[in-house]
C-alpha cells in the first residue's frame, strides 16, 4: 500500500509540489541566523557571504524564501544601482532584509505582523549588527497600505506581503508613487507553472502582475523564478524626460 501510494504520489506533480513546499516551510520556520554567524569578524562584504540564506533543494529553504537565482538577480540589482534606497513589504524572518542591505541598499522593512516580528526582530537586528548593517536598515512593524512615504523617495521596493490581489494592488497603489523614475518595483511569487500548488496561495499577485504587463505607467523586465520586475519609465508620455 506504502509502495503504491509513493508511485501515485510521483505522477501527480501537484500533490508532490505541494508536499514539498508545506515541508520546505517548516524547514524556513525553524531556520535562524545565529549558527549560521561568526562571533566576530570583518563583516559581511559580498553575495558569498549570505550564500547559507539559501538552500539547493526545495525540502529546506534557509532564512530568505527567495530561491537563489532570484536572490542573485535582487543582489545583482541592488548592487547595480550603488547604495540605494529601498523599501521591503514583508519581512516574515529578515533573510531577505539581510541581504538587501549586504548588496548596498538602505532599507526600511515593513512587516504588519506584531506577534511573529517580536520574535524575529531581536535576532534579526543582532545579526545585521554583527555583520556591520545595523545602521543601514530601519525595522517596521506597520501596515505596509498607509505607512507614510513620499514621493519619488525610493530606488527600489521588494514586494511580499499581502498574497490577496486586493492586498498586492494596495501596495502597488501606495508604494509606485514613491518610487522614482527609473526606480525598480519587484514582486515576489509573481510567476508559476499552471501545476504548481504555490499557485493557490499567490494567485492574487499573478493576477496583479499580468495586469500589469498592458499599464502604461510600468515597463516589465524579464526576472528568473517567482519575480515579476517592473521599471518606472524616465520619460512622461509625451516622451520628455522627468
Amino acid at each position: 500500500m506504502g509502495r503504491r501510494f509513493l508511485f501515485a504520489l510521483l505522477d501527480d506533480p501537484a500533490t508532490l509540489s505541494w508536499m514539498l513546499h508545506r515541508l520546505s516551510n517548516r524547514g524556513a520556520a525553524t531556520a535562524r541566523f545565529e549558527p549560521r554567524l561568526e562571533p566576530e569578524g570583518p563583516g559581511a562584504r559580498g553575495f558569498e557571504d549570505c550564500f547559507w540564506l539559501f538552500s539547493s533543494n526545495a525540502l529546506n529553504h534557509g532564512l530568505t524564501r527567495l530561491e537563489f537565482d532570484e536572490g542573485a538577480y535582487l543582489f545583482r540589482l541592488v548592487r547595480s544601482l550603488g547604495e540605494p534606497r529601498a523599501a521591503e513589504i514583508g519581512r516574515f524572518r529578515g533573510g531577505t532584509t539581510y541581504l538587501l542591505a549586504l548588496a548596498g541598499a538602505h532599507v526600511v522593512s515593513v512587516d504588519l505582523d506584531l506577534a511573529r516580528q517580536e520574535r524575529f526582530s531581536v535576532e534579526l537586528a543582532s545579526a545585521l549588527k554583527r555583520a556591520g548593517l545595523r545602521e543601514q536598515v530601519e525595522i517596521v512593524i506597520a501596515d505596509s497600505g498607509s505607512y507614510p512615504v513620499a514621493p519619488e523617495s525610493f530606488d527600489l521596493v521588494f514586494v511580499d506581503g499581502d498574497h490577496s490581489y486586493e492586498g498586492a494592488r494596495a501596495d502597488f497603489d501606495h508604494w509606485w508613487p514613491a518610487l522614482r523614475p527609473g526606480g525598480h518595483l519587484l514582486f515576489h511569487d509573481a510567476v508559476f507553472a499552471p501545476h504548481d500548488s504555490r499557485l493557490a496561495v499567490a494567485e492574487g499577485v499573478v493576477r496583479l502582475a499580468r495586469e500589469l504587463e498592458t499599464d502604461e505607467r510600468v515597463e516589465r523586465r524579464p526576472a528568473p523564478g517567482s519575480l515579476a520586475h517592473f521599471v518606472k519609465p524616465t520619460a512622461d508620455a509625451g516622451g520628455q524626460d522627468t
